[in-house]
């Protein structure tokens, strides 16, 4: 039951901490590509909008990349050299 419980607290972490990253990410870029100008008033972009001006890459699938990355980087590695 222990076992259930913590995999379900760690699931519910990671479900967490990606949405946030998400969040942070479309934040960031609403300030780079800043508002839609129609006429005088500047509207917001939409989650939608910024998806497609991203073409679908986001912070998670490059950290995920970078993980990656790394882990051929410690299995390339000698032994002793273990950090």
């Amino acid at each position: 039951m222990l076992n259930v419980c913590v995999c379900v607290c760690v699931c519910v972490c990671v479900c967490v901490c990606v949405q946030a990253l998400l969040t942070f990410e479309r934040k960031i870029f609403r300030r780079m590509y800043g508002p839609k100008m129609k006429m005088e008033n500047g509207k917001s972009r939409t989650n939608r909008e910024l998806v497609e001006m991203s073409k679908g890459e986001n912070i998670v699938k490059w950290i995920k990349g970078q993980r990656i990355n790394w882990l051929g980087h410690l299995e390339r590695m000698e032994e002793d050299r273990m950090p």
